[in-house]
């Protein structure tokens, strides 16, 4: 029953893989669902740091916390990401 039950699972997950292949494309399946978070965290370094040139405005405390953990988060996903 075991060996019946992992078989189906591994059947159903193959099944899952192709019809999201035909749905979004091949490559899919291979993108990271962190690249919206990247995204945002690279937006966020971006207009933190800019903040202080363009807007005249001094950096405050949320500024100087983000800035470190947004670089983080962007090494982390370069060099973890698949």
């Amino acid at each position: 029953m075991r060996e019946l039950i992992e078989r189906f699972s591994y059947r159903y997950q193959l099944w899952r893989e192709d019809r999201e292949a035909e749905r979004w494309g091949p490559d899919a399946m291979r993108r990271n669902p962190l690249r919206y978070v990247a995204l945002a965290a690279l937006m966020s370094l971006v207009l933190d740091t800019a903040e202080p040139f363009v807007f005249h405005r001094a950096f405050d405390a949320m500024a100087i916390v983000h800035i470190p953990i947004a670089l983080l988060f962007l090494i982390l996903y370069q060099t973890k990401s698949k």
